[in-house]
């Protein structure tokens, strides 16, 4: 199997909800009781347990790929997906559907073409890391963007979106992620990929990875000089999110046959996100 990165994100993923579900003592099980759960499963095949060492040393290798700071080697993937699929974590099409995904970008980026050389290219200009912080009731909402260049042509999408009642006035990655990690109480990834679009439309598919619901995000306006290879340090998001009723196209009333009288402008304004470059670490 190709372990690509939507591939990984799919893998460790699912890992860290077994570890969050298979509690020990009411608490998340230990990295290496994980290891350990993988090590004795049927599906792990016995050549493999002779090669590793400890659980100790797995459950350090599976702790350091859950926190995104190393990939484990394919041996060790082999073993994660063949015990996440055992325990009904996983299966085949999850992971074909990760890798189908990025060849519907790339199809969907060569129907489009190029786009038009008026502005940096969005692939350069608004790669990075975005943040959006809106209030919802007595909640702050934390949107965090991570756009990123996949091979030569395809733009990656990492969308992840956090829930407090505790505010953060820092927009430092570093502290913003220390933050989040004590105060978040509800945490939401997405992922998928930017398009654009010959006339500078700039589109966004994006999945949630545990629950598979699909979105398209618009990007109305950014901060791009015309015609300057300038980075955009602010994006306005079209981002449709459920509101009152669940809904995210708004219904129109039969009444409603002026601009005045259409309740389009204020669904709209819930909907549109201003996204800001955070500051370098």
């Amino acid at each position: 199997m190709e372990y690509t990165d939507p591939v990984l994100r799919r893998l460790r993923d699912r890992l860290i909800r077994y570890r969050s579900e298979a509690r020990t003592n009411g608490r998340k099980r230990p990295w290496h009781r994980v290891a350990m759960d993988i090590l004795d499963a049927e599906s792990v095949s016995p050549a493999y347990y002779e090669k590793e060492v400890s659980s100790e040393i797995l459950g350090e290798a599976l702790r350091r790929f859950a926190a995104g700071l190393q990939t484990p080697t394919v041996e060790r993937l082999d073993a994660i997906t063949a015990f996440l699929t055992e325990q009904h974590y996983l299966n085949g099409a999850d992971l074909g559907e990760a890798q189908a995904t990025m060849d519907a970008a790339r199809q969907l980026a060569a129907f489009f073409g190029e786009a038009a050389p008026r502005h940096l290219p969005a692939r350069d200009a608004l790669c990075g890391q975005f943040l959006a912080v809106r209030t919802d009731g007595g909640c702050k909402k934390y949107v965090l963007l991570d756009v990123s260049p996949v091979g030569n042509s395809a733009v990656q999408v990492e969308e992840t979106e956090h829930s407090t009642s505790a505010v953060s006035h820092s927009r430092n990655p570093a502290e913003l992620r220390r933050f989040l990690k004590v105060a978040s109480t509800v945490m939401e990834k997405r992922d998928g990929w930017m398009i654009e679009a010959p006339r500078g439309q700039v589109i966004i598919f994006i999945r949630d990875r545990l629950n598979g619901e699909a979105n398209v995000y618009t990007v109305i306006a950014d901060d791009r000089e015309p015609g300057a290879a300038s980075h955009a340090q602010n994006v306005h998001l079209l981002r449709p999110v459920p509101v009152a009723g669940g809904a995210r196209i708004v219904p129109l009333a039969p009444h409603a046959r002026t601009q005045t009288d259409s309740p389009v402008p204020s669904f709209l304004n819930q909907m549109i996100w201003h996204f800001s470059r955070q500051e370098e670490a």
